[in-house]
């Protein structure tokens, strides 16, 4: 969707309070860092299994090398 504009507008309760992912438990940065990050692999609707997103599969070659 093009706006015309190069502006992100976000409506919260709570303004994120840093862009830095990993270490962050407060819901304004997680909301944020939920829809910016990708991950190589995620949960399976309603299951606990783990099921490839972004990595084609989650297999390794014998050296460990990939």
């Amino acid at each position: 969707m093009n706006s015309g504009t190069e502006r992100l507008v976000w409506i919260s309760w709570a303004e994120p309070t840093v862009i830095l992912c990993p270490d962050e438990t407060d819901d304004g940065t997680t909301r944020v860092c939920h829809q910016i990050d990708d991950s190589l692999f995620a949960f399976k609707p309603g299951r606990a299994a783990l099921v490839p997103q972004l990595a084609v599969d989650g297999n390794t070659n014998p050296d460990a090398t990939e």
